[in-house]
């Protein structure tokens, strides 16, 4: 609680009245103080700033997360390709060496015997890739960082204007992985028409790799 000098009697008076109680006086407050009472104004301007300052520096930090996981999904799906393109080119050496009867220290486990036979159907052959934990390994590493690359394309929904076009040639991307995924985990035709269908779609996700590669 603030108070006041008298400048007639000396009394100190609790700051309000006009005059002082003891003698009379009218009593003097500074500019200052009655200034300060009167209008809130600084106050009001301090904190409007400062709600600006909070506010650009919550758009600033967006802008730069948006740009964290624009990065990381493109990283994840590329991550992900990379264990589709193992994963195939497997499948289409054993398929190749069981059907040609083609002897290779990466693919004979699998194409043939223990007598050293090739199997007479190379479905033989791919059932017992398919089976095997190694390749199946691959594949969950393809799957898992799928995963990671869907959910961060959920959060790029709505990008910053400074990352619009980026976002446009992601969602591409991604597009023309999914293609590639599905070729891989669900492979269907013939070799002949297989082997193109793997080629031609990891060619194009490369192709669209490269038109992100800039950002």
């Amino acid at each position: 609680m603030a108070y006041i000098k008298c400048s007639n009697c000396d009394c100190f008076v609790e700051e309000g009245p006009s005059f002082c109680p003891e003698c009379g006086n009218r009593l003097e407050y500074t500019s200052s103080r009655r200034a300060k009472k009167r209008s809130p104004i600084g106050w009001i301007i301090t904190l409007v700033i400062i709600a600006a300052l909070a506010v650009v520096g919550k758009w600033q930090y967006d802008v730069y997360q948006y740009g964290i996981n624009l990065h990381n999904s493109v990283y994840y799906i590329m991550e992900s390709a990379g264990h589709l393109e193992d994963a195939g080119i497997q499948f289409l050496s054993v398929w190749n060496n069981s059907v040609f009867e083609i002897q290779d220290d990466e693919t004979d486990m699998y194409t043939r015997d223990e007598t050293g036979v090739f199997y007479s159907d190379f479905n033989d052959a791919l059932d017992l890739l398919i089976s095997d934990k190694d390749y199946q390994q691959t594949i969950r590493q393809a799957e898992d960082t799928r995963s990671e690359a869907s959910e961060l394309m959920g959060k790029l929904t709505n990008p910053p204007h400074r990352y619009e076009e980026a976002y446009r040639n992601v969602k591409i991307l991604y597009s023309d992985y999914m293609a590639f995924y599905n070729i891989v985990v669900n492979p269907s035709g013939n070799f002949s028409s297989y082997s193109d269908k793997f080629e031609q779609a990891r060619d194009k996700l490369l192709e669209a790799y490269y038109s992100v590669s800039m950002y």
